[in-house]
């Protein structure tokens, strides 16, 4: 399947922490998943997971418009590595399909698309158990990621201006626990409100930068304290070698009890449009198109991540959850712009960390995870 290739786009996306990602969930996600290969697919273009939810790439046929809206070419948002293979605009519609408000007010709901760029929900589930050390974890989270063009941002030609964009992405997570029996007397519950906010400039074909932070709280609903407060960050380059291949370097900067700072880096490679490789620590992630049709893309993957987070509880204070997951599932993409996801796997290593020491070693057990972007 190698054959010559034009240099694929810039890899982007954006990791969340937690579920991937986010990005997942897709960090991953986290929104989802860092620097994803893209391959064109007809009429499609920031999550991930998150599952586990990013570096804008450059267009390849920039629109010609009569003069500058920066909301009016819709950049390139692709929250799932493989399933958004997406290249190409929102073609505006012709005149005779316009309904009466876009005649009165045209490109009205194309800006509102831009400017809304993606809206996210995810639902994670880690099962309990009948030991005493058994912990059980679900979640879901809501987020939407808005866009605001800056003309200080290089973009590479991204818009019709070169203009870039600064991201702003709200979102609200709740957690529930089951277990563990006894020490550490876990609450019942905890919830999660964040704002994340970052940009992702494009200095010419070779390099890529991407530098997102978020602020937020997570504790119980018990009582909020200053240890709820909580932020981290994800700093990373791209730096293309090949049509084909990139190198990835950078710092994520967790602000968990165990891990503050993690590097990350790796290489990303395509050999085909239907594969892509990113060797990417701390989250790899192997993705094949499965089927490619008219009303959506399916892809396959298999993954690894180091998740986690981090709440205020009572009576403990600041305390992590970490764990290592193994997993694969499928994903898809529509020309009308949803994406979703469905992984499957296990969780291991799993533990709660407070106060400088391992308070809960919890036994392995499988997970599930799904999210949807639209």
């Amino acid at each position: 399947m190698l054959r010559a290739q034009t240099p694929a786009p810039m890899y982007y996306g954006s990791i969340d922490t937690y579920t991937s990602a986010a990005g997942i969930a897709a960090e991953q996600a986290d929104f989802s998943p860092i620097y994803v290969a893209q391959a064109a697919i007809p009429a499609i273009s920031a999550g991930q997971t998150p599952a586990a939810a990013a570096i804008a790439p450059p267009m390849t046929a920039a629109p010609v418009l009569p003069a500058f809206d920066p909301y009016a070419a819709p950049m390139s948002t692709s929250w799932f590595p493989s399933a958004a293979r997406e290249a190409g605009n929102i073609t505006p519609a012709s005149s005779s399909s316009l309904n009466t408000f876009d005649k009165f007010a045209p490109n009205t709901a194309q800006a509102l698309r831009r400017f809304r760029e993606a809206t996210s929900a995810d639902f994670l589930f880690l099962p309990g158990g009948k030991k005493s050390n058994a912990f059980g974890l679900g979640q879901i989270d809501l987020q939407m990621r808005l866009a605001f063009p800056c003309r200080f941002i290089p973009n590479n030609g991204g818009t019709a201006s070169g203009t870039g964009w600064f991201y702003v992405a709200p979102g609200a997570s709740l957690f529930w626990f089951d277990g563990p029996v006894g020490p550490p007397d876990m609450s019942a519950n905890a919830f999660g409100a964040y704002l994340k906010f970052g940009t992702e400039p494009q200095f010419n074909s070779v390099l890529g930068l991407k530098a997102w932070g978020q602020l937020g709280i997570f504790s119980d609903y018990h009582k909020v304290t200053s240890e709820a407060l909580r932020f981290n960050g994800d700093l990373e380059a791209a730096i293309r070698i090949s049509p084909q291949m990139q190198i990835i370097a950078g710092v994520l900067y967790l602000g968990r009890e165990r891990i503050r700072l993690l590097p990350t880096g790796g290489l990303i490679y395509t050999p085909a449009d239907d594969w892509t490789l990113r060797l990417v620590f701390p989250n790899p992630k192997i993705t094949k198109r499965l089927w490619k049709g008219p009303r959506a893309d399916i892809s396959g993957y298999v993954s690894a991540d180091y998740c986690g987070d981090t709440w205020d509880i009572r009576g403990i204070g600041a305390t992590d959850y970490n764990d290592i997951r193994l997993g694969s599932g499928l994903e898809f993409l529509t020309p009308q712009k949803i994406a979703g996801y469905i992984e499957g796997g296990g969780s291991f290593s799993r533990e709660l960390y407070s106060n400088g020491q391992r308070i809960n070693k919890a036994p392995n057990v499988m997970y599930l995870k799904t999210g949807v972007v639209f």
